[in-house]
């Protein structure tokens, strides 16, 4: 914990200190000793302040993104979001950075897709508190459900969500790791609307622009925290 000594004024009713604010930013704490009167108090006046140095250690969300060439085919890059999931900083940046995009949106119900999307969408509902629905492939879920089915680049496939998940007029976000092509995404936009509700934002982690996903999605709020160009 960083701790900075300063004098109090009490004539100014301000703290005196050798050390300008423009020299941290928000991020983690310290603590600021006060001396009054003889006294020494430690207080959090300033509770999430961070200096130069601490900020420059940090990593971007990118450099926790482990790329393979040539997987799963000859010229394709592959993001490796395990190396993610792995790092506990990794992963805190990666859900801190999602939810930011949900900062002051009028959200009720947050959706996340089979698999990846149960990973970052189940977190941001829970520190939101707000329910989480789950879109799963046709076949995994024991109650009443709804259906889209979407084309693949080869054959198709069929994603399900229970009926009773979204109440018309709900707000809905939806969650998901990548954003390919969208065809799964805008399916499961399809569903939420099917069943009366509202998607007012996509966010993902990554996006792979060249393969033009946003296109099938152009209809809706869509955020990404990390975008690659290529495929």
């Amino acid at each position: 914990m960083l701790k900075m000594v300063c004098r109090w004024d009490a004539s100014e009713s301000k703290v005196n200190s050798n050390i300008e604010l423009p020299d941290f930013i928000e991020g983690c704490q310290f603590s600021l000793i006060l001396k009054k009167k003889g006294a020494i108090l430690i207080t959090n006046i300033f509770p999430k302040v961070q200096c130069k140095e601490c900020r420059n250690k940090m990593k971007k969300i990118e450099e926790y993104v482990r790329s393979i060439p040539d997987f799963p085919e000859p010229g394709i890059i592959f993001r490796d979001v395990t190396s993610i999931l792995q790092d506990a900083d990794g992963l805190k940046l990666a859900i801190d950075s999602m939810q930011d995009f949900l900062k002051d949106v009028d959200v009720d119900v947050i959706i996340g897709t089979e698999s990846r999307g149960f990973i970052f969408g189940m977190p941001i509902a829970y520190n939101l508190h707000k329910p989480f629905v789950l879109v799963r492939k046709k076949g995994k879920l024991p109650c009443d459900t709804i259906s889209r089915t979407y084309d693949l680049e080869y054959g198709t496939a069929t994603i399900e969500m229970h009926r009773d998940s979204i109440r018309p007029g709900q707000k809905v976000a939806i969650i998901d790791d990548l954003i390919a092509t969208g065809g799964t995404i805008e399916a499961a936009a399809k569903m939420v609307e099917e069943l009366g509700g509202e998607v007012v934002k996509i966010v993902f982690l990554m996006e792979l622009a060249g393969l033009k996903g946003r296109e099938k999605l152009a209809d809706y709020d869509v955020k990404s925290v990390i975008c690659y160009e290529g495929k």
